[in-house]
């Protein structure tokens, strides 16, 4: 039995409807974030750690993939949890996290080394002092340096 023409229109939607009731967290679908300095400054350690093994590691491109798409989750928890950070140097450090939230997404994103290069030429052109800006007040309260 072939499907009528209505029901073709109506099956995107009925599994859109499926979909959404099975995804539903009851109203919170916000990220996880960070609650106070403390585990801001752990997240940040567990970053630059990740960021270490990812950039240092001998294994395939698709592998790399999945670490740094896992850094960009953490980066998101910070994000989320900027309010932690002094104020006088917040609007730094959120522009760092965002700098690296695209740094990993284009990582994440392209389909090769190669198309990654591509993706970064520009960012890192124009990036230094935003990648930067967050490491003063980083060294200062969590005693991490990520600047090196």
């Amino acid at each position: 039995m072939r499907p009528s023409p209505t029901m073709r229109r109506l099956t995107p939607v009925a599994l859109l409807l499926v979909l959404a009731a099975c995804t539903d967290t009851g109203g919170s679908a916000a990220e996880p974030t960070v609650d106070d300095r403390k585990e801001w400054c752990a997240t940040i350690r567990e970053i630059d750690e990740r960021f270490k093994t990812a950039d240092n590691s001998e294994g395939s491109f698709e592998e790399k993939q999945s670490r740094y798409q896992r850094i960009g989750e953490l980066l998101r928890e910070l994000d989320g949890g900027v309010a932690v950070v002094d104020g006088t140097d917040r609007d730094a450090v959120r522009s760092s996290l965002k700098w690296t939230m695209r740094l990993t997404d284009a990582l994440v994103t392209a389909d090769d080394g190669r198309e990654a290069e591509r993706l970064l030429k520009p960012l890192y052109a124009t990036g230094e002092q935003i990648q930067n800006a967050a490491a003063p007040w980083i060294r200062k309260n969590c005693g991490i340096d990520i600047a090196r």
